[in-house]
């Protein structure tokens, strides 16, 4: 009998089930049908010079290349591990350094490595010696890094059935159809993208547009102008930005779903999303790459009155908020979230000690702070390693940065803390709106003044043209320092 596993068996149910839909970039489009011979043969010569659960690395210019270079590696039951080089060549490097592939699938050809021949088409695959297959890759699908922008990369272990299970739950509630586009703008290294866009998007048989990556809002309002599109996800950041232009412009567009994560959401800046997308369903997710990533929803039609809320967990996903003891909080008290599912990682690659710090008894540790609500939603407070402690008051980042970003002052804000002789104090930096720009240091400190708490008032100011972020557009935020 011939095995088959769980994602040959959905790559060939979908891309061998749909006759009209489309894989499309820039420059290409190829029906299903084509993707699926071509995913074939890029397979069959895998399979012929690799063992199973080989681990195969994807580091491809085009998205579209990309995808098709995911598929192959599953459906020749390899081990992928998506990069990117939106966040430049040494983190490529780190993370290769971490896992050591034994292959790399690229469209590329200056890449320098010591074997490369081509594969198919512009897919070449760069070589390295084989050890055999790892008793701890046997059911893993894919390893998947953080961005490691807070110290080296560290390497999620996804298992097939964790990652069709977290498809399957968002399609419960994302509801695509083979009438729908969805564009891909942000590299599948992003867990976000790889299972919340692409592969539920695969999953209903709906058109894919593989854009240009990186943090590139005008680009993005282009894409959603002229193309199509009707379905995307992407971060509050990124999303307000967009809603500008778009407002500005007064553009039509065909956008029916928006799938908004990887940052805090405010009021105003929700607000300025709806005015953009007035007839629009927009969920508000919440995830992690170590839970394949998504945990939780809040339902469309709620996001108009609840839209700071992450929502609830999905259909598979049991969570619980607790305290420093692991005991349960009540509702409307502050505790760190904790995750259980098949979903949630098998572990951090070869890294057993901070698997083990995470992972205790069937739960995730999040490490992020969370509440919820007398109607049961959640609540994200921000990160516990982002803790501020000043004065013996716990202070969260996130809350002083919401409540600023509803002055209209602010374009973008970021607050951090730093360590002083006289203890932990607040430090921000902040980017100011276009009407605000003759503001001075002295200024900010006022409205900070008339907006927050004594306890969070920042020590430190500091004007900026613009915040640091990831290729998702997610602010970077500077680590609690030593001044």
């Amino acid at each position: 009998m011939i095995h088959v596993s769980m994602l040959q068996r959905f790559i060939q149910d979908n891309l061998g089930s749909r006759t009209g839909s489309v894989f499309s970039d820039d420059t290409n489009s190829f029906p299903y049908s084509t993707i699926l011979a071509r995913v074939e043969v890029i397979a069959k010569a895998l399979s012929s010079a690799l063992h199973r659960k080989a681990k195969c690395a994807v580091l491809c210019d085009s998205n579209l290349n990309a995808a098709i270079s995911v598929l192959s590696c599953w459906r020749a039951e390899m081990v992928v591990i998506p990069l990117s080089m939106n966040y430049g060549e040494r983190q490529c490097r780190e993370i290769l350094g971490l896992v050591e592939p034994d292959l790399l699938l690229t469209d590329n050809d200056s890449i320098d490595w010591p074997n490369k021949y081509n594969l198919v088409d512009d897919i070449l695959v760069l070589s390295r010696n084989s050890a055999g297959s790892e008793e701890a890759l046997i059911d893993v699908a894919a390893i998947l890094c953080t961005s490691g922008t807070t110290g080296k990369p560290k390497g999620a272990m996804i298992s097939e059935a964790g990652l069709i299970a977290n498809v399957l739950d968002i399609a419960r509630y994302f509801k695509l159809t083979c009438d729908d586009t969805t564009l891909i703008a942000r590299p599948l290294y992003h867990c976000a993208v790889l299972t919340g866009e692409f592969l539920v998007s695969l999953n209903a048989g709906a058109n894919l547009y593989f854009g240009e990556t990186g943090y590139n809002p005008t680009r993005l309002f282009a894409y959603i102008r002229d193309c199509g599109i009707t379905t995307i996800g992407g971060t509050p950041t990124l999303f307000n930005h967009v809603s500008r232009f778009i407002s500005q412009h007064n553009v039509q567009h065909s956008v029916r779903n928006i799938a908004i994560s990887g940052e805090c959401m405010t009021t105003k800046v929700a607000a300025g999303i709806r005015d953009a997308f007035i007839n629009t369903n927009i969920y508000n997710v919440y995830g992690l790459t170590e839970a394949s990533p998504r945990v939780s929803y809040l339902d469309a039609t709620l996001f108009d009155r609840y839209p700071e809320s992450i929502g609830m967990p999905l259909a598979s996903v049991s969570v619980k908020i607790v305290d420093e003891f692991c005991n349960e909080v009540p509702a409307g008290s502050d505790g760190i979230l904790l995750v259980r599912g098949s979903n949630i990682m098998k572990g951090y690659y070869r890294n057993p000690e901070l698997s083990s710090k995470v992972l205790r008894d069937g739960w995730l540790n999040t490490g992020d702070v969370c509440s919820r609500d007398s109607q049961g939603l959640m609540h994200i407070k921000g990160r516990s390693d982002d803790l501020i402690i000043k004065a013996g008051m716990n202070i969260y980042p996130a809350e002083i940065e919401n409540q600023l970003k509803e002055s209209s002052i602010f374009s973008d804000i970021v607050a951090y803390g730093v360590f002083t002789q006289s203890g932990q104090e607040i430090s921000i930096d902040a980017v100011l709106a276009e009407g605000a720009k003759h503001l001075t240091v002295r200024d900010v400190f006022a409205i900070c003044g008339k907006t927050l708490p004594a306890y969070q008032l920042p020590a430190t100011i500091n004007l900026v043209e613009a915040l640091e972020k990831n290729a998702s557009g997610k602010t970077l935020r500077p680590r609690t320092k030593l001044c």
